[in-house]
């Protein structure tokens, strides 16, 4: 997937520019003489170690220990940090490869989350549920439960039936910030997390519709691959002809075949939903075994708050 080399690159990116900071802290420690030395008896006594250790045979490992303490208090002395020759790793788990034991690593989760996000168009920094103000919500009681509801779903979303779920009510009601709450909690647990409006989304299959080269799949596989698809004001979406209804249909689909969640959000009631989508979509995103339908029917907060 394009997204995952991207983010992939920007990974190694880091790990070549720490391990070129480690290389040059050496070089420049090389050059002391008194540390030149006891780096290459240090280099020559590991060799010798190692074989002693093969064939059973005491080793002078307390001299290597007692060589490696030197080597720091000179790096010390010459200024530079006693951690300097290490490569520092942005994640541990990985060591920046980007994958352990051949599973995606989180850390690059992150990061292509992060990349998906920057194609969006959306904003860097996200709403969290930390930023939460139920004093503004006309029912605050009821909007601080489907917070706290929907904050521990994101703790265990993988096992949960709840696969697909509709946040339903007015312009500027909230539905909005809770989505981006949402989708901070997943991405901080490491989750490939992917941020659409519809009418972008829309306009990615209208081009995958009109598309005939080896590119077109990636167009399609960003709504599949990701771990969770959210999904902001559908039904402000254009409307083309062999594009809405079978796409978004093999999409939704395909994700729920696959027990990957949906998060969608709509001005629209139930019924208007029904009308515009019809019975094949509406049927997916609202099933009573694997979906849960939110209203908002709070006033208009932005109007509220002067924004």
């Amino acid at each position: 997937m394009k997204i995952e080399k991207i983010a992939l690159e920007k990974i190694k990116k880091r790990k070549k520019q720490n391990q070129e900071i480690a290389s040059a802290n050496l070089q420049k420690a090389l050059e002391d003489e008194i540390f030149k030395n006891l780096y290459y008896e240090k280099k020559s006594l590991i060799i010798e170690v190692a074989k002693c250790e093969a064939d059973n045979l005491p080793s002078n490992r307390y001299k290597l220990n007692d060589l490696e303490h030197k080597l720091l208090d000179r790096l010390e002395q010459l200024g530079l940090p006693k951690d300097g020759l290490e490569i520092k790793y942005f994640c541990q788990k990985c060591k920046d490869t980007g994958y352990v034991n051949g599973k995606i690593c989180s850390c690059l989760k992150r990061e292509i989350s992060k990349t998906l996000f920057e194609k969006s168009g959306l904003k860097k920094k996200l709403h969290c549920f930390d930023d939460s103000n139920f004093e503004i919500f006309d029912n605050s009681e009821l909007m601080k439960k489907t917070y706290q509801k929907m904050e521990k779903w994101c703790d265990e979303f993988e096992t949960s039936y709840l696969k697909n779920i509709g946040l339903f009510g007015g312009a500027g009601s909230g539905k909005t910030f809770l989505m981006e709450c949402i989708a901070d909690k997943l991405i901080k647990k490491g989750k490939y997390v992917y941020f659409t409006t519809a009418f972008k989304m829309i306009l990615n299959l209208l081009e995958y519709h009109t598309t005939f080269d080896n590119t077109k799949n990636e167009l399609l596989q960003q709504y599949l691959d990701c771990d969770v698809l959210i999904i902001d004001d559908m039904g402000t979406e254009p409307i083309y002809n062999n594009v809405n209804e079978n796409y978004l249909y093999l999409i939704f689909n395909q994700r729920i075949m696959e027990n990957k969640p949906i998060i969608y959000n709509t001005n629209f009631t139930l019924d208007e939903f029904y009308e515009r989508y019809g019975e094949r979509i509406f049927s997916r995103l609202i099933n009573k075994r694997n979906s849960k339908v939110f209203n908002f029917l709070n006033s208009d907060l932005r109007i509220k708050n002067n924004i």
